[in-house]
């Protein structure tokens, strides 16, 4: 099946140059197709393209691999662009250099700029082998993988649900977003916002240059950073030494831990105010002034940084039930307004 859509304005007549001087296709030319694989053994599924989304949907129904293919270009006419749209090739087969692995992929001809070629997959699949999903300007979303997800692409947003492994994910011009991921967490963005909620399994990590981070429900280890963006986390439960590393340059901290953690904290702000609301937790050696605060929590051993550069830092404790002593507060040494 072929759609297409016509490009609307006033065509010149001529080469239809625009002001850089470049060819402009005013017809664009999409073509859909559909391909059939079987895992046979396999434990792996890369899936390459550019100019294009990644959608992989995990069906626990699935006997085999599904492949929904939208192959685009642009042309001077319809027939030019379904030419080169249909130059496109896609490849749906056993990896000649990993056997372990069913590789599907578009490979684009190399053609005169403007062409616009690309290609979108919309993939439903069983969910019991692990995902390697590579693709330049265009988004990917993932759900209901059993194993780990490795999510790439150069500019478009990342979006991942329900994942029993580990995700790893990087863009460098989005938003990335998981939910309900039982593993452990790596994600980086140069140029987004990063929401992530209950995640984690040992570690959850997270990095942007551009954008805020908000995490709830985290399992963990963490260690977040932005240069420019608020951190909110909101941990669900902590290992038994906790490593929480918090930092940003501009924007607010608030970090929010059981209160049964056992960790030193240093909270450190240069341009802010540093707040704390620690309930039922056994507070010793605080150490508090204007911006930063000292203090070891129950039995210590873990840590907890939290830092910001241009704005406050907040340390909150909760706890469902409550203490089973009565919380042992310090009185400050060196304390200032």
């Amino acid at each position: 099946m072929i759609r297409h859509s016509r490009w609307c304005g006033l065509v010149l007549v001529g080469l239809l140059l625009n002001t850089a001087g470049c060819i402009v296709y005013p017809v664009r030319v999409e073509v859909q197709d559909h391909k059939s694989a079987t895992l046979d053994g396999m434990t792996r599924v890369a899936v390459e393209t550019r100019n294009g989304a990644i959608e992989v949907r995990c069906d626990p129904t699935a006997r085999q691999v599904e492949v929904n293919t939208t192959r685009s270009a642009r042309g001077m006419t319809e027939k030019d662009a379904r030419e080169f749209a249909e130059k496109i090739e896609i490849e749906v087969g056993k990896d000649p250099s990993r056997p372990d692995t069913l590789r599907i992929a578009a490979r684009m001809p190399v053609v005169e700029a403007n062409r616009n070629q690309g290609a979108k997959f919309e993939i439903v699949m069983p969910p019991s082998v692990e995902l390697a999903l590579d693709t330049r300007n265009g988004r990917i979303d993932a759900a209901g993988c059993d194993k780990d997800i490795h999510a790439n692409t150069s500019n478009g947003r990342v979006n991942i649900r329900d994942c029993d492994g580990s995700v790893f994910a990087e863009t460098s011009n989005g938003e990335i977003s998981a939910w309900d991921i039982k593993g452990d967490v790596d994600i980086r963005t140069s140029n987004g916002h990063i929401d992530l909620q209950r995640v984690g399994k040992n570690t959850v990590k997270a990095v942007t240059s551009n954008g805020r981070i908000k995490i709830v429900d985290a399992t963990g280890a963490a260690n977040l950073r932005t240069s420019n963006g608020s951190i909110a986390l909101h941990c669900k439960s902590v290992p038994p030494s906790p490593d929480i590393q918090v930092v940003t340059s501009n924007g607010h901290v608030e970090v929010e831990v059981p209160s049964n953690i056992n960790a030193s904290v240093d909270l450190q702000t240069t341009n802010g105010r540093v707040h704390s609301d620690l309930k039922g937790v056994q507070v010793a050696d605080l150490e508090t002034h204007r911006s930063s605060l000292r203090a070891k929590l129950n039995d210590g051993g873990g840590r907890i940084n939290a830092s910001s550069s241009n704005g406050s830092v907040t340390l909150r404790t909760v706890s469902d039930t409550a203490p089973t002593t009565p919380p042992t507060t310090v009185k400050p040494t060196n304390a200032r307004s």
